[in-house]
């Protein structure tokens, strides 16, 4: 009797055993790194195989388990069918998905990503700079004129100022062309994403708050030169709405850089840059309300930061980063001078 219960006891415990294995089979396999979009460049080379692929994976957070993976390819029996290429993967993708892309290649793409708060200059520059075509043949693909069929370009406010580009408007995002593709090509799909990820629903919520799409995507422009992680972003736009609130002045450091032609990383401002920038109509310290234009292609990230800001009832006004690159904020001068003393402030006093 003992040893039949003892025997007994091992084929539950085996049992639970493959239960919990199994179900961790499964979630390492069929759920998604990410609830969220995110697309990822991703490269297959000749003769690579399914352990390299796995690792390749990994390492761009596109899978949570490379032995996972490896065991589904051989499982699948897929791995004779992957194909060599350039491909555009999402984190949404779970395994079967990401091998199902990988055995489909199209012949000839190459990929091209735009950074969030990228300039058009510097999407122009980076197009030239990968061998993809001239700078100024992007420049001259994104004018408005080219693209009315667009509601959110025909709309656009002829504001006093401001450039005519499609600045704001050029979504940032890795994109899949073909080879030979021309800089109008990029441009349309940038703003087919644009209008994909500016919902009618999205739209409606910015109405909702008396803003329009150009008004939001001219708030998240700055968002996005300005801070990178997206708590802080809904944070940093809903003290953009508190200072036009209370004194309708933005005093955005980037909208000077911008208006003196430097939109790359992050830069230190001086008393002399402001000087310089005090006729342009891009100068939110001299110029009361936002700028007439965006200054950069903000994300989806930015955009809602901007049509539901954070933290609005904590009435902050002012914001820096200090020597960790962390964001700290203030609801006076006097906090604000005070945390800058303790903490220091980024590429200044560090």
């Amino acid at each position: 009797m003992r040893n039949l219960i003892i025997f007994l006891v091992l084929i539950g415990l085996l049992a639970y055993g493959a239960d919990q294995a199994y179900g961790w089979y499964n979630d390492q396999v069929y759920t998604a790194v990410s609830t969220t979009s995110e697309k990822v460049a991703f490269k297959v080379s000749q003769n690579e195989d399914s352990a390299q692929i796995a690792d390749d994976l990994y390492a761009k957070g596109l899978i949570k388990n490379r032995e996972a993976f490896r065991l589904y390819v051989r499982l699948s029996g897929a791995a004779s069918g992957f194909q060599a290429g350039s491909f555009v993967l999402d984190k949404k993708m779970n395994v079967p998905q990401i091998v199902d892309a990988l055995q489909h290649a199209v012949p000839d793409q190459v990929t091209f990503t735009v950074p969030e708060g990228f300039s058009i200059a510097r999407v122009a520059a980076k197009w030239e700079s990968t061998g993809m075509g001239k700078a100024q043949d992007y420049l001259d693909a994104a004018s408005p004129g080219n693209w009315q069929q667009y509601d959110f370009v025909a709309n656009r406010p002829k504001t006093p100022g401001r450039l005519d580009n499609l600045e704001g408007y050029l979504y940032p995002d890795t994109y899949s062309l073909n080879k030979g593709a021309t800089a109008k090509d990029l441009v349309k799909a940038q703003l087919d994403e644009f209008k994909l990820k500016f919902t009618p629903q999205l739209e409606q919520q910015a109405k909702a708050h008396g803003q329009t799409v150009d008004s939001i995507v001219v708030l998240a422009s700055m968002v996005d030169r300005e801070v990178q992680s997206d708590p802080n972003r809904g944070i940093v736009c809903g003290i953009y709405y508190n200072r036009l609130d209370i004194h309708n002045s933005l005093d955005v450091d980037a909208t000077i850089l911008y208006a003196l032609g430097r939109t790359a990383g992050a830069q230190t401002l001086s008393n002399a840059d402001k000087q310089a920038a005090a006729g342009s109509p891009y100068d939110t310290y001299t110029h009361a309300g936002p700028p007439p234009g965006p200054i950069s292609n903000p994300g989806i990230a930015a955009i809602n930061a901007c049509v539901n800001p954070l933290q609005r009832d904590q009435h902050y006004l002012f914001y820096f980063a200090d020597c960790k690159g962390v964001t700290r904020f203030a609801r006076s001068e006097a906090e604000h001078e005070a945390l800058q003393r303790q903490y220091g402030v980024a590429g200044a006093t560090c």
